[in-house]
């Protein structure tokens, strides 16, 4: 049986005195590289004790880094069936909240699942874009006046679709599995929130006149 490995193309192009650098400096090369050079050696018709000493010296500890890697392959697969899967708001509860309650609410949501599925930085990154699109949108829809409020809607709903496939879907696999999230408490915190600043501006209007 022919004997190759992921480095033997690379070691057919080297002259005998390259093959010889990889045999006499064990610590500088990888132990597949040193085992290729002996091999392709071998093909050119030099073999001798000291080559097949340090062959059979390699293939064991190759053989040992190959179990290892299988061990470590086992117990992380292992590990991954053991954990409980995360607890997420589902994307259809973030598409109907940002369109309800804005696209910067929206993101505030998909941060916390990125958070809960350890992508910090994404969260991060989520919430910046989402408050960025709101206030862009607020501005935008200001030179609207009355008509605005008709064409909130729209608005938010293509910044629902932009976050969703600029980071939900990148980001997240399809076969993600998750435990749907209660979506009583943001609703109830936005539906407060709407509340509060719904009394304030009536304040305010009493107050002006």
């Amino acid at each position: 049986m022919q004997k190759e490995n992921e480095y033997s193309a690379k070691m057919t192009t080297k002259s005998e005195a390259e093959l010889y650098e990889y045999i006499n400096n064990e610590n500088r090369y990888q132990e597949g590289a040193i085992v290729a050079a002996i091999w392709e050696l071998e093909k050119r018709g030099v073999r001798n004790e000291a080559l097949v000493m340090l062959e059979s010296k390699l293939d064991g500890v190759l053989s040992q880094k190959k179990a290892n890697s299988i061990i470590d392959t086992i117990e992380e697969d292992a590990q991954a069936i053991n954990l409980p899967a995360p607890e997420l708001y589902s994307p259809f509860f973030m598409r109907i909240f940002g369109v309800l309650f804005s696209v910067f609410g929206g993101s505030i949501l998909m941060a916390i699942n990125f958070s809960r599925l350890g992508k910090k930085d994404i969260a991060r990154n989520v919430v910046l874009a989402g408050l960025a699109y709101s206030l862009l949108q607020g501005v935008v829809l200001n030179f609207f006046g009355p008509s605005a409020t008709i064409l909130s809607v729209p608005a938010s709903l293509g910044g629902v679709y932009l976050m969703e496939h600029w980071f939900w879907n990148k980001h997240v696999p399809s076969s993600q599995v998750f435990v749907k999230r209660s979506f009583l408490p943001p609703v109830l915190f936005a539906i407060t929130i709407a509340m509060l600043l719904v009394y304030l501006m009536i304040e305010n209007g009493i107050a002006l006149q």
